[in-house]
This record gives structure tokens, C-alpha cells and sequence, in this order.
């Protein structure tokens, strides 16, 4: 019940216990998250989102394949589209999920539901940063620079380019945790 509770087994009953083909972040995932969050200060935030995301780029500048690059372009597109229509919270979804995406590229099921659970919790400060078309004309460069470091096989710039495209999410999270 227990590796059923965290999303580790699925139980069917009648049938059996099976192994998850699919990881999905669960309900402790999100608690656990959720109180080192809100014991956690800005700048542990901005340090922790800022390697989770370093380690994601690196692994799937190494590991992704073609298919996956169609992929987290296909996003990136859609997000644009949607984003010039005015559907602002369906761009922020596109850009929720291309995150999430990104890290089922590192092939690292570890990795995947950390991001899964963390990136839950950072949703709502993903669509608060995309509201203003500023700082999504921003999000649409930086997210194309993590493509092109993976199409490029180029991790040289991994950091330079996840700090720039945290760069409005770290005003946003350090005026929240100040107010």
C-alpha cells in the first residue's frame, strides 16, 4: 500500500501488483515538496530550481534523440501560438509541460519525478511569469537556447543559459518570500 501511496506499484485488484511503467509525481511527492518550500528561503529556492534544472539540460544534452528535439520544439511553437492568440493560461500549460518533458529526455526516472514533483509546486509562478508578453517574448528565447544546446550537443552553455531563463522567476520568487 505504501509503494502504491508514493507511485511506485500499481495494485489491480483481482489481477495483481505491477511495477509503474509511468512515473507520476504522487500526493506525499507534493507534500513532502511542499514543506521545504515553505521552510526553504529565496535564495535556497533560487539555488535548488536553478542545478534541478543545470542537471536536467546537461543529461538530456546527452541523452535525448531527435524525436525528443521535434518534440520541445513543437512546444516552444505552440507556446508562441498560443501565447499571440491571448490564451495565456494554455501557454503557461505548454510551458509547464515542455519543462517536464525536457526531463523524461534525461531518461533518468529518478530525476523525472523530482522534477515532476517540484515543477508542480511551480506552476502557478510558471503562468504569473508568462502573463506579461515581455517576459514571455523572454521565455520563447530561452527555452529555444536549452533546444539549441541539446541540438548542438553543447553543454558548455548549460549555465549561462538556465540563469538567464531564470532570471524573471528569481524576481518573482524573492518578492514573494520578501512580502
Amino acid at each position: 500500500k505504501i509503494l502504491s501511496a508514493i507511485g511506485i506499484v500499481e495494485i489491480r485488484r483481482g489481477d495483481g501488483t505491477y511495477i509503474c511503467k509511468e512515473i507520476k509525481p504522487s500526493f506525499i511527492d507534493s507534500v513532502a515538496y511542499s514543506v521545504l518550500l515553505e521552510s526553504s528561503s529565496a535564495e535556497e529556492l533560487i539555488e535548488f530550481r536553478q542545478t534541478l534544472d543545470e542537471d536536467v539540460l546537461h543529461l538530456a544534452v546527452r541523452k535525448a534523440t531527435q524525436e525528443d528535439i521535434q518534440r520541445l520544439q513543437e512546444y516552444i511553437n505552440q507556446m508562441r501560438l498560443k501565447f499571440t492568440n491571448g490564451e495565456i493560461g494554455a501557454a503557461a500549460k505548454l510551458d509547464y509541460q515542455f519543462h517536464q518533458y525536457l526531463a523524461k529526455c534525461t531518461r533518468n526516472q529518478f530525476l523525472e519525478r523530482m522534477v515532476l514533483g517540484v515543477y508542480d509546486l511551480f506552476e502557478r509562478s510558471i503562468e504569473k511569469n508568462i502573463r506579461t508578453e515581455e517576459l514571455f517574448a523572454l521565455a520563447d528565447l530561452h527555452h529555444q537556447e536549452m533546444v539549441d544546446c541539446i541540438v548542438q550537443r553543447d553543454e558548455s552553455r548549460v549555465e549561462e543559459v538556465i540563469a538567464r531563463s531564470l532570471s524573471s522567476w528569481r524576481k518573482d520568487i524573492k518578492s514573494k518570500i520578501s512580502d
